[in-house]
């Protein structure tokens, strides 16, 4: 069953059970799809410490097999997951509505998202160097909470609503984010050739 996916939020400050409840939720879905799962991560808001966020686990997950398989669809079904339609995902929710992600959410016991991308290609390689960056830099995180707030201050309380409010912030992130990550590889580049010398 494939749904479309809007409901009422709320922005928290951060919740050291929010990685206790990835670990669970990554676990389950680990033992469940076995050696269809390639990689599988904690991103979102809720894996940055100190940063406000909805208590909604995102989840990271690249399958062995791109496109999904259906059975490795079914077994998250079995495990209480509904597929979202893509079109119907907001834009920030998992970064856009696009053709190279599949999404799923589960509301019990816990509010739980999994996105599932192909394992390096550009939906995973944008969301993992937003949450690295986001881990390394507390200031850009602090900032991106503060900016949160504010949209749920405004009125922006659904999940379409305040996801749309944050979209070009998102985009700037990532910009930032792909600038930091450049950088960051030149300058050990500039020091693996320095200790060649």
């Amino acid at each position: 069953m494939t749904i479309d996916i809007d409901e009422p939020v709320v922005i928290l400050e951060y919740n050291d059970q929010w990685p206790v409840w990835y670990r669970d939720d990554a676990q389950q879905i680990s033992a469940a799809l076995g050696s269809d799962v390639r990689e599988i991560r904690h991103v979102g808001s809720t894996s940055i410490p100190d940063l406000a966020a909805k208590p909604i686990i995102d989840i990271l997950l690249a399958p062995t097999v791109w496109p999904l398989k259906e059975q490795t669809t079914r077994a998250l079904g079995n495990l209480g997951y509904e597929s979202v339609a893509s079109s119907a995902a907001p834009r920030c929710v998992f970064g856009a509505a696009l053709p190279d992600r599949q999404y799923f959410t589960r509301r019990r016991p816990r509010r739980t998202n999994i996105v599932c991308v192909e394992w390096h290609g550009r939906a995973w390689n944008d969301i993992v160097v937003l949450n690295d960056y986001l881990r390394a830099n507390p200031a850009a995180a602090r900032s991106y909470g503060e900016v949160k707030k504010r949209n749920f201050a405004s009125g922006a309380t659904s999940l379409v609503a305040y996801s749309e409010q944050k979209y070009n912030t998102i985009g700037e992130l990532l910009v930032a984010a792909k600038r930091w990550s450049r950088e960051r590889s030149d300058a050990e580049q500039a020091g693996r050739r320095d200790d060649g010398r």
